[in-house]
């Protein structure tokens, strides 16, 4: 016997994507087809529209950190971002920021104090690596996952292991992180678009391939060290919905 489903719908928009979403009765199902994506919704009566500048944890290129300045950070500008302007957005160890000067050397971004306390931004020192990703054209290919460049927490490293030519992290998370993070699902460590190999309790491990050590900064962790973590949105927002009352 065949049921019938019965959904309902409202829209968002992420950056350059148009989010169609979709509550069905019994079943929670995400859909990607020409840059639309379905999601849960618990009415038919919400609209919801978002502005956002999107990246997908595909890091460009490592970056040098050549001023740190109290809210103000300056960074050499790579050779390939020959496209930005002022106000341009550009995701920094995962964190958005927008250009409020630059130069044929260099980009300056405003830090808020905020920002500061709730990324590893605020340990930045001059000489420093970071990941860098513009944000995503309309006509560019979706690669990785949805990422908004909003950091919820730091994470600590607490193991870093080596398995054959594999490097795992194993990652603990702050509670408010870990009910977002799921087994197989997305994470974003250091604006890297990464997939959940393992969650037990508040510690994540993540299995880095070579090219991963080799292009982003996450080569270079080692046990102690502290790392920006943005979870799936799409995940949030299921999670948003499921719990409330």
């Amino acid at each position: 016997m065949s049921q019938k489903l019965q959904f309902s719908r409202h829209s968002l928009e992420i950056g350059t994507l148009n989010l169609e979403i979709i509550w069905m009765n019994w079943n929670l199902s995400f859909v990607i087809f020409e840059r639309k994506l379905f999601l849960p919704s618990p009415s038919a009566s919400e609209r919801k529209v978002y502005y956002l500048p999107m990246f997908t944890g595909i890091i460009e290129v490592k970056g040098i950190v050549e001023s740190v300045d109290g809210g103000q950070l300056i960074l050499a500008r790579p050779s390939s971002f020959t496209d930005i302007s002022m106000g341009s957005s550009i995701a920094v160890g995962g964190v958005c920021l927008t250009i409020v000067e630059f130069d044929e050397q260099s980009m300056t971004f405003d830090v808020v104090g905020e920002t500061r306390e709730k990324s590893t931004l605020g340990a930045l020192q001059k000489g420093d690596i970071v990941n860098l990703e513009r944000a995503m054209k309309a006509e560019d290919r979706f690669e990785g996952h949805i990422v908004q460049g909003h950091t919820e927490g730091v994470g600590e490293i607490i193991s870093v292991e080596q398995d054959g030519p594999w490097t795992n992290l194993i990652i603990n998370l702050s509670d408010d992180v870990v009910p977002t993070v799921v087994q197989k699902g997305s994470i974003t460590i250091d604006g890297v678009s990464l997939t959940v190999a393992s969650v037990t309790g508040n510690e994540c491990r993540i299995a880095l391939i070579p090219q991963t050590i080799e292009h982003t900064t996450l080569g270079e962790l080692k046990k102690g060290d502290h790392v920006n973590i943005e979870t799936d949105v799409l995940g949030r927002y299921v999670h948003s919905l499921a719990t409330q009352k």
